[in-house]
């Protein structure tokens, strides 16, 4: 740049200095860097904790395989106990009753009634009532007991306004089933993305302003110091050109991004970090 200097008889002083390799890619046509608008690198800040506020989620719920503990399991049988008791009592009442009236003069009846009140040790009809009633209702809250505790079920969970960090535990554990609802579905993409970008190098660089220009071509005498076919003829335009196709993509990025943050994102559930950074 020395001997352009030199060799420039120009009163307009310019400061410059190279640009920095390291931050385009190496030998890249310029077809590629006008097709993605002359940006470099794309920055989006997505605040979960924002998001998460704006959806505000009344309650969440989540769902596990698991099994009724021993504390259900009895709390259960002492409170169907009462009524189960009365009403076994009463079904074995009825019964013989039932079966007195049916089969009373029967010899059958006669020998399974000895039978019976052989096997419980019974003389009389009370005792034969009171101990079946005691056998049918050990067998049955045992049966009861057994089933509620060993078979596995779904168990579904309901927490009540839950907080970010409760949010994010649940998550971790239950990510599959956990499911929050938004209390409110639409927000605008702006209240929780912040997007930024940079562009090439050349687009904030000196060599795209008319200090530039003015300073490589002030009061040069291109038919004497320069061949028809050489740069410093058409270097004004092209300057110029790329000028205008930085400021184009300026505004056209800065245009999209406002459109963006102005469109709402609606949905009905709570999105985890990981979806939203991905819908985004």
């Amino acid at each position: 740049m020395l001997e352009i200097h030199d060799s420039i008889d120009s009163s307009i002083p310019f400061n410059f200095s190279a640009l920095n390799q390291n931050l385009s890619q190496p030998n890249e046509k310029i077809e590629m860097i006008i097709n993605r608008l002359m940006v470099e690198k794309w920055f989006s800040n997505i605040s979960f904790s924002l998001y998460y506020k704006k959806c505000a989620p009344l309650s969440c719920t989540y769902q596990y395989d698991g099994r009724n503990n021993l504390f259900i399991s009895i709390t259960t049988i002492i409170s169907i106990f009462g009524g189960l008791s009365l009403a076994l009592k009463l079904l074995i009442m009825i019964s013989l009753k039932f079966i007195n009236k049916m089969f009373s003069n029967n010899f059958f009846h006669l020998i399974s009634l000895n039978f019976i009140k052989q096997i419980f040790i019974c003389h009389t009809e009370n005792q034969i009532i009171h101990r079946l009633h005691v056998i049918l209702v050990i067998g049955i809250l045992t049966t009861f007991y057994i089933f509620s505790t060993f078979t596995p079920r779904v168990i579904t969970i309901q927490t009540n306004t839950p907080s970010l960090k409760m949010y994010e535990d649940l998550y971790k554990e239950y990510n599959d089933t956990l499911a929050c609802p938004c209390s409110q579905l639409s927000m605008k993409y702006k209240s929780i993305l912040n997007l930024t970008t940079r562009f090439h190098e050349i687009c904030s660089s000196g060599f795209i302003t008319d200090r530039w220009r003015s300073y490589l071509y002030e009061k040069r005498d291109n038919d004497n110091r320069h061949s028809p076919y050489d740069f410093y003829n058409s270097a004004v335009g092209q300057f110029k050109l790329l000028s205008t196709f930085c400021n184009l993509s300026n505004e056209t990025v800065s245009e999209s991004i406002f459109q963006l943050g102005t469109t709402d994102l609606i949905n009905n559930q709570l999105l985890s970090s990981y979806i939203l950074n991905n819908t985004i």
